[in-house]
């Protein structure tokens, strides 16, 4: 009803041939009044959502950083299982630790699609000008290369569970993912 009213207010005091009325309160047709405030730089409301972004980016980042170091743990337990079940398992221990090191495998795999996630998926933030190699880009480049390795080791893993490929080029490639991956975490704690 009060729409209906606003409506008939509306057309009564554009018409030519309306009488003179009273002016109606700017409240009555639901308008919102934004007065620059003093002092506040024009694109406030875009750094409002940059500050939303960064806010998001840090919690996703530390996520990330989380995930990446249990990743980094699980993957080490992995290869130590690995290397322990090829040369120091008794002949009938042998398939249970070898399921032991798969199912490990697997965590690591999943700990680390889940730190691929976090960090893929982070707004962008604050757009920063570095030049050169910093810290963060090192790491990125690192990141590509052990997820190629991480990709390579449990294809190969699987190659070698089935009895296609010798279990020690699965165990360089292991190994050489895992020296990728601490050497792209030392990159971002240390910052060299």
């Amino acid at each position: 009803m009060a729409a209906v009213s606003n409506v008939l207010l509306a057309l009564a005091l554009v018409s030519p041939l309306a009488l003179p009325a009273e002016a109606a309160p700017l409240e009555t047709f639901h308008l919102q009044i934004v007065q620059a405030q003093p002092g506040l730089p024009p694109e406030a409301p875009t750094d409002l959502k940059l500050e939303e972004e960064a806010t998001v980016r840090h919690a996703q980042l530390q996520w990330h950083q989380g995930f990446g170091l249990a990743t980094l743990g699980s993957m080490a337990l992995t290869a130590g299982l690995g290397l322990y079940t090829s040369n120091f398992t008794s002949p009938s221990a042998y398939p249970t630790m070898r399921n032991l090191h798969m199912a490990l495998g697997g965590i690591t795999t999943g700990l680390y699609m889940g730190a691929a996630t976090l960090a893929l998926s982070a707004p962008k933030g604050y757009d920063v000008h570095d030049e050169g190699w910093d810290a963060v880009t090192i790491h990125r480049s690192l990141a590509w290369l052990h997820a190629a390795g991480l990709v390579s080791t449990v294809t190969l893993g699987i190659l070698t569970s089935i009895g296609r490929m010798d279990p020690k080029v699965h165990g360089i490639l292991g190994g050489s993912t895992l020296g990728l991956m601490a050497l792209s975490a030392g990159v971002i704690v240390f910052d060299f």
